[in-house]
């Protein structure tokens, strides 16, 4: 698997989490509807997707 370091920055619940999730292809960081969901930062690694 090739790997590569991403940062993704930008307002609370504007949609990185989704953006993550598209970008790997699989569901990996939670989403929801409405407020914030992620209420931390996080990394995500090749080896844990």
């Amino acid at each position: 698997m090739n790997c590569a370091n991403i940062i993704i920055v930008g307002k609370t619940g504007a949609g990185k989490s989704t953006l993550v999730n598209a970008i790997v292809g699989q569901k990996v960081a939670p989403t929801g509807q409405g407020g914030a969901v992620t209420k931390e930062n996080k990394i995500y690694t090749c080896e844990k997707i």
